[in-house]
């Protein structure tokens, strides 16, 4: 019984690392903002379902930023999980630049920012990814989100962008994609995009769903598949000797 207590450890270890390092994090905003801030408030009457995180257009902005610095579930470290997946869920009811008076779109990036410490001279850096465009023409919501595949890659992956603490989109010198992911102090949804500016603009829009997992494409660690092939060739063994016992008792 100690042996088959044993394997069955085993193999609950192994199904764990596989499965990821964390489980997956999501606002539905039922519990309050749970630490997400900007321009924009929980909103009961709408979501998906409601309650939603909404912008309304009796606030003259220039871009919509909604972000994160408080809830540890949505910063820190992500270079433990690792693969990831961001996401989030938009309703875009109508976005008009005042300079036009006519119904416009714009660009919804996700931004990780690493903090810099003053300290040791190290400059803050971000991390941006365009998840999808927001448009009055696109009816319902919108599910958007990235992956990163690799949170231990040091270069760029596919349609990253990295941009310093000054505003120039490079990453400082000496940083690497990994390093910045070690030290997420903001996870923030933005049509603040690099390099360009907005004038007076109208949003009528709602988010909901925000969510940071562990992705369904990670690849297993080499110890985790030994650790479940062993876990598995012992739960054979265990029952080939059952058998082979029952028949010798018969």
């Amino acid at each position: 019984m100690n042996k088959f207590k044993t394997v069955t450890t085993c193999l609950l270890l192994a199904s764990a690392a596989l499965s990821g390092a964390a489980s997956a994090t999501t606002t539905t905003f039922s519990d309050g903002d749970e630490g997400w801030t900007g321009n924009g408030f929980v909103d009961d009457s709408v979501g998906s379902p409601a309650p939603g995180f909404h912008l309304t257009p009796d606030v003259i902005v220039y871009g919509m930023s909604w972000r994160n610095e408080s809830n540890p579930a949505f910063i820190g470290d992500y270079t433990t999980i690792p693969s990831l997946t961001i996401s989030l869920d938009m309703l875009t009811n109508s976005i008009v630049y005042l300079g036009t008076g006519g119904e416009v779109t714009r660009n919804l990036f996700v931004k990780l920012t690493d903090i810099g410490d003053p300290e040791d001279f190290t400059d803050d850096a971000s991390l941006f990814y365009q998840l999808g465009t927001l448009s009055a023409d696109i009816d319902g919501w919108q599910h958007l989100s990235v992956t990163i595949e690799d949170t231990g890659a040091l270069d760029l992956p596919t349609g990253w962008i990295g941009v310093d603490g000054d505003g120039n989109p490079e990453l400082p010198a000496g940083r690497t994609f990994s390093d910045i992911l070690a030290n997420v102090g903001t996870l923030e949804f933005t049509t603040y995009e690099p390099g360009y500016f907005y004038g007076d603009t109208l949003f009528d829009v709602v988010g909901d769903n925000f969510t940071l997992e562990p992705a369904a494409t990670a690849v297993p660690e080499p110890a985790s598949w030994a650790m479940m092939i062993l876990g598995m060739g012992a739960v054979g063994a265990t029952l080939r000797r059952r058998r082979t016992m029952v028949a010798f008792a018969g």
